[in-house]
């Protein structure tokens, strides 16, 4: 695959950094599933129950991570086609961790 240019790197960090939003909040569903103290934890805002903490949580999971890449490869560029099957693996896990059929194999349901 071809190398990106240094705009395309900050695009292809940016969705990286998406994926890992994604898949952290597909990780703090499923967290919250299993485990009553992470879901107690999770929960900010009573009327909206834990759902407050994980999208907060995947929220701080793409800014740091968006942070730390830029840093890390500010010098650098990345292979554009495994940028993006990096993102889509990352997203698609995401995905499927927030199904209930899954999540719900981790609770006490």
């Amino acid at each position: 695959m071809s190398q990106s240019t240094k705009n395309e790197t900050k695009a292809l960090i940016s969705l990286i950094a998406c994926g890992i939003g994604s898949l952290t909040l597909g990780i703090l569903i499923c967290a919250a599933e299993e485990n009553g103290v992470v879901k107690s934890f999770l929960n900010f805002y009573n009327p909206v129950g834990p759902l407050a903490g994980k999208t907060t949580f995947a929220v701080v999971a793409y800014v740091v991570s968006w942070f730390i890449l830029s840093q890390v490869y500010s010098q650098k560029t990345l292979d554009f086609g495994k940028a993006i099957k990096t993102t889509f693996v990352l997203i698609g896990l995401g995905i499927v961790l927030s199904f209930p059929p899954v999540f719900m194999m981790f609770g006490s349901h």
